[in-house]
């Protein structure tokens, strides 16, 4: 965004055009970046973390899982990530 103001301040856009752009821009950035596409911007080290921790707790609840290793219970969390 402070590209796009010192763009229409260098050249002289006037403020009604200059806020035109402000909202275009703001919408599109509002459009563009669902909850969705703001996680998969996500690096995976981080979105598996995320997974882990949304997940893990239920994994843990499964009777199936009782008595499994802390890294197994790991795994199946992260193979329930959510849809990036």
């Amino acid at each position: 965004m402070a590209d796009f103001i010192k763009y229409m301040n260098t050249h002289k856009l006037g403020k009604p055009l200059s806020n035109e752009i402000k909202d275009h821009v703001r919408l599109q950035y509002e459009n563009r970046y669902t909850e969705a596409a703001v996680l998969h911007d996500i690096p995976i080290s981080i979105r598996a973390k995320i997974s882990q921790k949304l997940y893990e707790p239920y994994v843990k609840e499964v009777p199936l899982f009782n008595g499994c290793s802390v890294g197994f219970i790991k795994q199946i969390a992260l193979i329930l990530e959510l849809p990036w």
